[in-house]
């Protein structure tokens, strides 16, 4: 499921932020965890509009709905 990948991959970014926050009283750490969480932001804005259109593409976020009507054709001159 498209949604709980993207709520992992949030809970994932909040527990990077915490992690590098764990040493607050030194202004380095205070300084890098400042700037991770924007960075992480932008990895969320980039994955929900992903999420959107494929929402949007195929009417579902399940996984294997989505993989099964994405099916690559056998005789495809790219591969």
């Amino acid at each position: 499921n498209f949604l709980k990948l993207f709520m992992g991959w949030v809970g994932v970014g909040l527990a990077s932020y915490l992690l590098i926050h764990f040493w607050f009283t030194r202004l380095q750490a205070d300084k890098a965890a400042t700037k991770a969480m924007p960075v992480n932001r932008v990895g969320d804005f980039g994955l929900a509009p992903g999420i959107s259109g494929r929402f949007t593409l195929f009417q579902t976020v399940d996984f294997s709905t989505i993989f099964a009507r994405a099916s690559v054709p056998r005789n495809s001159w790219i591969f």
